[in-house]
């Protein structure tokens, strides 16, 4: 697209910022044009002339559009503890370009995780081991556990606080934990595929299995095989994820209200049935095969 007046610059930004990159470069050196750009697209600070990369005004305007942005500001900036602020409140991402001052700064480092525990990955390892920093990163994002110090692991409160918010953390909980039904259950009720790192007399537990598949229904390949063939638990499962049907026991595949409640949960599932149902609920037009 080819901008000829600066009025048609100035316009294009204000639609999008990274129209700068299109501009030439004598307007990428007029700063209302570049404050303009920034506000709308933070991204766009990458296009304007280097200079504006210095220029605080512009960049605290650009990271409040997009925080990622702080990455292309000039160093200076990424130890301003104001416009980092600013950056992660808009994007706790930002943390990564914060420099090594502001990545061991206690209130920095909480307002990212807040926003989303993962990024406790960019904290500086002290950090990792502050216990009020990482019991803030897991209750924001429960898979923030895995980034710590394995002293939470084992830290109840923490592991609690981090299954419940996401079940896929219990893969990372110390051993003991994955003995304990408590935290089976919590974490099986968030994500049922949890159950595959749990002890395995919870995989024999009818109330752990049935609440996992409830949650997912492919936690019943994850099962012990006694449950496998307990139609209670089947029925949830397939009803949760018609997919589950591929994992029962080969007795449910004819088992026509177990394989329509799968087919209604996700239509393909019907190819796992056997072949004499399939027919049977083609002839009453509940099935045509392709």
């Amino acid at each position: 697209m080819e901008m000829q007046s600066r009025q048609e610059v100035l316009e294009a930004v204000l639609q999008d910022g990274i129209m700068l990159l299109h501009a030439d470069d004598k307007f990428k050196l007029d700063r209302e044009i570049v404050l303009e750009a920034v506000r709308s697209k933070g991204e766009a600070l990458a296009y304007a002339n280097e200079k504006f990369r210095s220029d605080r005004e512009v960049v605290l305007e650009a990271v409040r559009s997009d925080g990622i942005a702080l990455q292309y500001a000039d160093d200076k900036f990424k130890l301003d503890k104001e416009i980092v602020l600013e950056a992660i409140r808009e994007n706790p991402y930002s943390l990564k370009y914060a420099h090594a001052t502001l990545k061991s700064d206690r209130e920095v480092v909480l307002e990212a995780v807040k926003e989303d525990g993962i990024r406790i990955e960019f904290a500086d390892e002290m950090l990792k081991s502050d216990r009020e920093v990482v019991l803030e990163a897991v209750r924001s994002r429960g898979y923030a556990l895995k980034l710590v110090d394995e002293i939470f692991k084992s830290d109840r409160e923490i592991v609690l606080a981090a299954v419940k918010g996401d079940g896929w953390a219990f893969e990372y909980v110390d051993e003991k934990f994955k003995a304990e039904r408590e935290v089976v259950l919590e974490a099986v009720k968030i994500h049922g595929r949890a159950l595959q790192y749990a002890d395995y007399k919870f995989k024999l537990d009818r109330e752990i299995v049935l609440t996992a598949v409830n949650s997912n229904g492919s936690a019943l390949r994850f099962a012990d095989e006694l449950l496998k063939l307990d139609r209670e638990i089947v029925l949830a499962a397939v009803t949760s994820s018609g997919y589950a049907l591929e994992g029962a026991n080969e007795k449910f595949r004819s088992d026509r209200e177990v394989v329509l409640a799968a087919a209604k949960s996700d239509p393909d599932a019907i190819m796992f049935a056997t072949e004499t149902l399939k027919e049977e609920l083609g002839k009453e037009g509940l099935f045509v095969e392709e």
